[in-house]
């Protein structure tokens, strides 16, 4: 028996990941109900992030269904990897701090920055690249089109 194998078979790894999904994914759409879900030609606040718990549940069940059956003999045995671990949720926290006081442009520039040293194999010139175009993407898509109701800019260069 490999050492990335389960006893039971398949993709420990994935079937976690999987397992996590639908957690998460139900644990959004319950709390979704206690708004007004409403339906698709009149949506309530609770539609979006009600369907979006389904929609993460279901790929949940598809992913862990899958990891079952299937076994990657090259899968290394799970590991925690600190650098990993942290790399990823330092910087969505930092979000919440930065969002206000830096607004949501620079606020997601940073995260993205920070986030994409989770891995060794990225390079400075690729994460300022990535930034800097998510940064251009969250503007075109909060500030542009959905007109979003949190500062978009620091507080600095917020007219008035």
């Amino acid at each position: 028996m490999s050492s990335g194998q389960d006893r039971r078979g398949g993709s420990r790894r994935d079937q976690i990941a999987g397992l996590a999904f639908v957690a998460v994914g139900s644990a959004i759409a319950w709390k979704a109900q206690s708004y007004n879900v409403g339906v698709p030609s009149n949506s309530g606040p609770g539609f979006f992030p009600f369907y979006l718990g389904l929609l993460l549940a279901g790929l949940g069940v598809v992913i862990t269904a899958v990891a079952c059956f299937r076994h990657d003999p090259a899968e290394e045995r799970f590991q925690f990897q600190p650098r990993t671990f942290f790399g990823v949720l330092l910087p969505v926290v930092l979000f919440g701090l930065m969002l206000m006081p830096l607004g949501f442009v620079l606020a997601a520039f940073v995260t993205v920055l920070l986030s994409s040293f989770a891995s060794r194999e990225v390079t400075w010139r690729g994460a300022l690249m990535n930034s800097a175009i998510l940064a251009v993407i969250v503007f075109l898509g909060f500030a542009v089109v959905l007109k979003i109701q949190i500062p978009v800019w620091p507080w600095f260069l917020r007219p008035g």
